[in-house]
C-alpha cells in the first residue's frame, strides 16, 4: 500500500513540475476515452433496441397501410382463407381522429383504434384496470372503449376510469378498460412508423361508425412465425390486396427491416467515430510519452541514487510505467464524465437511444490504462538505463 502511494505521489509530481504538457497530454486521453464511451453507448443502445423490438414484435410482423380508399373487410377474410397456418395472427384497423371528453377534462385530436380483440396479442398490450376488447363487443355492437395509459390519466386525473363513460366525437361510450403504461424505453416507435400506444383509445372494430365505412379498414397487421415466413409470403398478401384495387394505394412497412436500417446507420456513425477516437488516444499517448521522457530527464539524479540503493531495472520501469499509467487512467476518468455527456446529447439530438452502463465504463478505463502503460514504456526503459556512475558525478 504504502508503495502505491509513493507512486501515485510521484504521478502526481508529473502535473505538479509539467503542468501544461501533462494537461495537454491527458486532455488527448479524454477526447479518445470520451469518444469511446459514446461509441459504446450508441452501440450497446442499437442492440438494445433491436433486440427489445425482435422480442416485442417477433420478426415476422407486417404492416399493410391502404390510402386512397378503404381496404374491404372481404380481402382480409381472402388473406387468412389462402394463407391459412402460415399466417399466426391477422389484426384489422380502422382508425379516426376526434375529440374525447370526460366528467372532467376534455381532450382534442385523440387517435381512435377500431380493431379487434387480438390487437392486445399483437401489440403486446397489458391491462392495468378492467378488460381489453372482446369477441362479445364486437358481436353486438357495444358502445364499449378500452383506453392508453396517458389518455386515462388525462381524462380521469383522479383514476377511476373503468365504468366511467367518455364522449368520442357525438357518442357516449363505457369504458371497460384501462390499459397499464407501456414500458419500451428503448424502442422508438416512431422510427417504427408505429403509433404511440400511450394515447389512443380503442373501440370494437366496424361497430360503432367511426371509421370512414362500416367494414372498410386503413391498416392490417399480418403476424407469421418468423421473417422468413413473412418474406415468403408477402408476395401472396400484396397480390390479394392489390387485385382489381384501382385507386388505392398500398404501403407495406416491415418494423424490423426499418430497425436494422437504422441499427446499420447507427453502426457507420460508431465506426467513423471509433477512427477519430482512435486518433485522440493516439495523440494522448504521444503527448503523455513526450511529458514521461521529459520527467526522465529531471529526475536522472533521483533514479540513479535508487539504483545505487539497490533498486533493480525492473523496479525502474515498473515505477514509470506505474506512473504514467495512473496519468491516463485520472485522464480516463474525466473522460468517462465527458463521454457519458456527450452520449446523452447525441442521443437526445438525434433521437437514438444510448446505454451508458458498466461495459461502456470498463471500455474507456481499459483503454486509458492502455495508453497510458504503452506510452510509458519507453520512458521507462530509459531511466532503467540510467548509469548509476554517471548521473551521481554528474550530481
Amino acid at each position: 500500500m504504502n508503495r502505491w502511494r509513493a507512486r501515485l505521489r510521484s504521478a502526481l509530481q508529473v502535473w505538479r513540475h509539467h503542468r501544461v504538457q501533462a494537461v495537454l497530454a491527458v486532455l488527448g486521453v479524454v477526447a479518445g476515452v470520451s469518444g469511446l464511451v459514446t461509441v459504446v453507448a450508441i452501440g450497446e443502445g442499437a442492440r438494445r433496441e433491436f433486440n427489445e423490438a425482435i422480442g416485442l414484435m417477433g420478426g415476422g410482423t407486417l404492416v399493410v397501410r391502404s390510402s386512397g380508399a378503404a381496404l374491404p373487410m372481404e380481402r382480409v377474410s381472402a388473406v387468412r382463407r389462402i394463407l391459412g397456418p402460415d399466417l399466426n395472427q391477422v389484426v384489422p384497423v380502422a382508425s379516426a381522429q376526434t375529440s374525447a371528453q370526460s366528467s372532467s377534462a376534455r381532450v382534442s385530436g385523440v387517435r381512435i383504434v377500431e380493431t379487434a380483440r387480438d390487437y392486445q396479442a399483437a401489440q403486446r398490450l397489458d391491462v392495468y384496470d378492467g378488460r381489453f376488447l372482446s369477441w362479445y363487443d364486437q358481436e353486438n355492437d357495444s358502445r364499449v372503449c378500452v383506453l392508453g395509459w396517458e389518455l386515462g390519466r388525462q381524462l380521469f386525473p383522479r383514476g377511476g376510469a373503468v365504468g366511467q363513460q367518455i364522449r368520442l366525437g357525438e357518442r357516449i361510450f363505457t369504458v371497460v378498460g384501462w390499459l397499464a403504461p407501456l414500458e419500451r424505453p428503448d424502442i422508438d416507435m416512431g422510427a417504427l412508423e408505429l403509433p404511440e400506444l400511450d394515447q389512443v383509445v380503442y373501440v370494437p372494430l366496424a361497430a360503432n361508425g367511426l371509421a370512414s365505412a362500416r367494414v372498410s379498414l386503413d391498416e392490417l397487421i399480418l403476424r407469421f412465425d418468423d421473417e422468413a415466413d413473412m418474406i415468403r409470403a408477402s408476395g401472396a398478401v400484396q397480390r390479394i390486396l392489390e387485385f382489381d384495387a384501382e385507386g388505392t394505394t398500398f404501403e407495406y412497412v416491415v418494423p424490423v427491416e426499418m430497425l436494422r436500417q437504422k441499427y446499420h446507420l447507427q453502426t457507420v456513425v460508431g465506426f467513423l467515430l471509433m477512427g477519430t477516437t482512435v486518433v485522440m488516444l493516439v495523440v494522448g499517448g504521444i503527448g503523455i510519452m513526450n511529458t514521461m521522457l521529459m520527467t526522465v530527464l529531471r529526475r536522472r539524479p533521483e533514479i540513479g541514487l535508487r539504483m545505487a540503493f539497490g533498486a533493480r531495472r525492473r523496479d525502474i520501469i515498473e515505477q514509470f510505467v506505474t506512473e504514467s499509467g495512473l496519468v491516463a487512467l485520472l485522464g480516463g476518468v474525466v473522460g468517462l464524465v465527458v463521454g457519458a455527456v456527450i452520449a446523452q446529447l447525441v442521443g437526445w439530438q438525434l433521437g437514438w437511444p444510448v446505454a451508458i452502463g458498466f461495459t461502456a465504463g470498463l471500455a474507456g478505463l481499459l483503454a486509458a490504462l492502455a495508453v497510458g502503460v504503452l506510452a510509458g514504456a519507453y520512458p521507462a526503459i530509459q531511466a532503467a538505463a540510467v548509469q548509476p556512475i554517471k548521473t551521481l558525478n554528474h550530481g
